[in-house]
């Protein structure tokens, strides 16, 4: 379909819904009785999975444009809480909370186990997975025996070789750069561990300072590594891939504690701090010099930590900590609010957050879980001759897709609407005739 042909009929489209029935800001898929926490979110390009922290353990897929459980996966007696999850193009993995650790391959057609990974004694807790294109890595929780991070083939669901650390401290965060795994440890100080995919040994390692403490969030630019540490006051460390050197670091002020996400626009780095009592704040910092550009900081009452952080490709997404949980859409070039997400009583405790292209979607610490899909657009005014210039082909594509959820109402409108005026205009030609007679 080109532009072109949907240059007239599209502001018609655009702006009927919401003239007729309003901007939607969420739908939500509530978990049964006993589905308790979202912990993990993944996207497979069609669904949303929602690992949640129940027992036995649970994956629910679940239809974006109805927010409704398509189907879930259930864990056996003794497989608890699912911390972690990852898709590798074919399958979902999830890392569960057990003892032995254990990794489940699903088939996201059926949502049944087609096999799974099972540690060896003392390796518990897949806190952590990614993928490299051909590899499952998973970083396991061992204490009080050294760190693991165990490569999987997910063929076979085998260890093809290990990782083992010299401390007894779990990966809490794992990131691929296109050729070697780093993985940060929660350890007194911090550490990122550069590790072979192929051999699973140690290229190099980046050790932190007395006081920068723990390695809670990852991220990559392309060219280097950023570390969230768990400091007082909280820091950002850009580390060299090569040497696994500390290139420069951002040290937030006093009361700015332990950066908990990070995510990357392209350009700047965004970290998301822990400043309670204070209002929850988001930094963006220069990666070239790691200094803050400027920050995002909450309104009264927003005191929680942004627990997750993402970006849609426009804007960034903090998702807080609050009671009700709040998500909000902030401006990467003001770093100002434009639009709050917040949930109702008992909608408390943003997780996670994935992006599936068009909408948001917050995982809830709540009791069932929650997950909530929301568009946080605030509408501006748009001239017909800019449609094609403010939308591109997907994203009109996808508006589209998204009005055949209401098609039925527009036909009702269709038929109803006509009828309505006919109806009118018959009354007051009836009226004005007896006024004339």
């Amino acid at each position: 379909m080109k532009l072109k042909s949907l240059k007239f009929v599209l502001p018609i489209l655009l702006v009927l819904p919401s003239l007729v029935f309003g901007t939607e800001t969420k739908k939500v898929w509530i978990g049964e009785t006993g589905e308790d926490e979202t912990y993990a979110l993944t996207f497979d390009g069609n669904y949303i999975y929602a690992g949640l922290c129940t027992s036995p353990a649970k994956v629910v897929k679940i239809n974006p444009n109805t927010m409704t459980t398509m189907a879930e996966w259930t864990g056996e007696t003794g497989e608890d809480c699912t911390l972690s999850l990852t898709f590798d193009g074919n399958y979902i993995y999830a890392g569960l909370w057990t003892s032995p650790a254990k990794v489940v391959k699903i088939n996201p057609n059926t949502m049944t186990a087609v096999a799974e990974w099972i540690g060896g004694t003392e390796e518990i807790y897949a806190y952590a997975l990614t993928f490299d294109g051909t590899y499952i890595y998973a970083g396991l929780n061992t204490y009080p025996e050294p760190a693991k991070v165990v490569k999987i083939n997910p063929s076979t669901m085998t260890t093809m070789a290990e990782w083992t650390g010299e401390e007894e401290v779990s990966p809490l965060s794992l990131t691929f750069d296109g050729n070697y795994i780093y993985a940060g440890l929660g350890s007194l100080p911090a550490k990122v561990v550069k590790i072979n995919p192929n051999t699973m040994t140690t290229m190099a390692e980046w050790t932190g300072e007395t006081g920068e403490d723990c390695t809670l969030s990852l991220t990559f630019d392309g060219n280097y590594i950023y570390a969230g540490l768990c400091s007082l006051p909280a820091k950002v460390v850009k580390i060299n891939p090569n040497t696994m050197t500390t290139m420069a670091e951002w040290t937030g002020e006093t009361g700015e504690d332990c950066t908990l996400s990070l995510t990357f626009d392209g350009n700047y780095i965004y970290a998301g701090l822990g400043a309670y009592p204070e209002p929850a704040k988001v930094v963006k910092i220069n990666p070239s010099t790691m200094t803050i550009i400027t920050e995002w900081t909450g309104e009264t009452g927003e005191d929680y930590s942004p627990n997750a952080l993402t970006f849609d490709g426009n804007y960034i997404y903090a998702g807080l900590g609050t009671s009700p949980a709040k998500v909000v859409k902030i401006n990467p070039s003001t770093m100002t609010t434009m639009d709050v997400w917040t949930g109702e009583t008992g909608e408390d405790y943003c997780n996670t957050l994935t992006f599936d292209g068009t909408y948001i979607y917050a995982g809830l610490d709540t009791y069932p879980a929650m997950v909530i899909r929301t568009t946080l657009i605030k509408e501006t005014p748009k001239t017909i001759s800019s449609v094609s210039s403010w939308l591109s082909q997907n994203e009109i594509l996808g508006y589209i897709g998204k009005l055949a959820e209401d098609i039925p109402n527009y036909i009702a409108l269709m038929i109803g609407l006509p009828i309505s005026f006919w109806f009118v205009e018959k009354t007051i030609a009836f009226v004005r005739g007896n006024f004339k007679s």
